[in-house]
């Protein structure tokens, strides 16, 4: 009896030896093989893409200027069909995010470093004056730290102590000031000059790598969609906006746990924009709407507008279902209010990730938020340009009309 025991318990011992490394290759091999597949994004039907691209150009940033030249004025302020990326779409966005972990997780916080502080411009202006660093960051492989000493202006104390970016996105590194030894006015501002400094403050105000994407990805990486994919980096959403996004769609009878909602984003911008470019009214929205509408059948809109008489029109509109995420609006878009500047995020929060969630974009590329919007879905879909039209230019780096005459 005790013979057969010991057998069994052997012959357990070499089922487990075997079993047990069968168990984690088992693992291993789903986990590295758990990533983005398949030929595009589940949310467009698009014709066969390419996968052929121009060999290795001698100057790649004068390469993806040209193409983004010419590429404006081939689709410029409107494409009705998305233009795809397909496979080479999902790889890439696998390998960058890879890049940027390691790039802003330097062993020891050891390395090279450009920091950057938020401004008080508005969000869309400042979350891209963000990402433009990160293209910097990479471009001279240097983790990018953001100084969080002054307090941000859309933050509320009693809500958030900290009083920072971080209130609402992933940190954007594990490094801190206090491991570079001083504060950012101890360091010099970038130069075209500093590139063997080893800790530089950001400067906005460069064309040096404006038209920068990764040698290794050579032509297959479009500049709007590098872009895109930093400002997705950089506005990896915490808890707290994940929970707050999630409570606002289901009040607005939308499925939280959808990937891409059958939506026109509709970005309409009012109040202090009439000083820059001329506005366009609802009417003229709805015309592209109406085109959507023959193309794909879609007829609900999401909208965002600082206006209230735009809330108002949008409210009477028989031949669209009309929603928009709540938060306190003024006649005209006007900025007077007693809003905090939590309450004002809160309100773009739910506008920016909400319509950056939709199939379709209907806008004004020359203002940021619409930008950050645009961005954001090309990021979603993995560098797959969704139908769109944009109302007055096409997208620039800078929102600058002079970029691209």
């Amino acid at each position: 009896m005790r013979r057969t025991n010991l057998l069994q318990m052997r012959g357990l011992r070499r089922i487990t030896l075997i079993l047990v490394p069968l168990f984690f290759l088992t693992m291993t091999f789903l986990h590295f093989n758990s990533r983005p597949t398949g030929s595009m994004p589940p949310y467009y039907k698009c014709d066969e893409v390419s996968q052929e691209f121009a060999e290795q150009p001698a100057d790649l940033q004068v390469w993806q200027k040209e193409r983004y030249l010419s590429e404006v004025f081939q689709y410029g302020r409107e494409s009705p069909k998305p233009k795809c990326t397909g496979e080479i779409g999902r790889r890439t966005h696998t390998e960058l995010r890879d890049d940027l972990e390691i790039l802003q997780n330097p062993p020891d916080c050891k390395g090279r470093f450009l920091i950057w502080r938020l401004g008080t411009g508005g969000f869309g202006q400042e979350v891209r004056k963000l990402a433009y660093q990160l293209a910097i960051a990479y471009a001279e492989n240097r983790t990018l730290i953001l100084d969080t000493s002054k307090p941000w202006k859309y933050t509320d104390k009693e809500i958030c102590p900290q009083q920072s970016f971080y209130c609402y996105f992933e940190p954007l590194t594990q490094c801190t000031m206090e491991d570079l030894g001083g504060p950012l006015e101890s360091f010099p501002i970038w130069s075209e000059d500093s590139l063997d400094e080893k800790i530089v403050v950001g400067n906005y105000n460069t064309d040096k790598w404006r038209y920068f994407t990764p040698e290794k990805y050579g032509t297959a990486l479009s500049l709007e969609w590098f872009r895109a994919e930093l400002l997705a980096f950089v506005m990896r959403t915490n808890e707290y906006t994940q929970l707050l996004v999630r409570e606002e769609k289901i009040r607005l009878g939308l499925n939280p746990d959808e990937p891409a909602l059958p939506y026109i984003s509709m970005h309409i911008r009012g109040g202090d924009k009439k000083t820059e470019y001329d506005l366009h009214p609802f009417q003229e929205y709805l015309v592209k709407a109406n085109w959507f509408k023959s193309l794909y059948g879609v007829s609900n809109i999401f909208l965002v507008s600082d206006d209230a008489n735009v809330m108002e029109q949008a409210a009477n509109e028989p031949n669209f279902h009309v929603v928009w995420a709540s938060g306190e609006r003024q006649p005209g878009g006007s900025h007077e209010s007693t809003e905090t500047g939590h309450s004002v995020m809160v309100k773009v929060l739910k506008d920016i990730l909400i319509a950056s969630s939709c199939k379709y974009w209907i806008g004004t590329l020359s203002s940021n938020f619409g930008d950050v919007i645009w961005e954001l879905m090309i990021a979603r879909n993995y560098g797959t340009i969704p139908p769109y039209i944009s109302l007055d230019i096409p997208w620039t780096t800078h929102n600058q009309p002079n970029v691209f005459i």
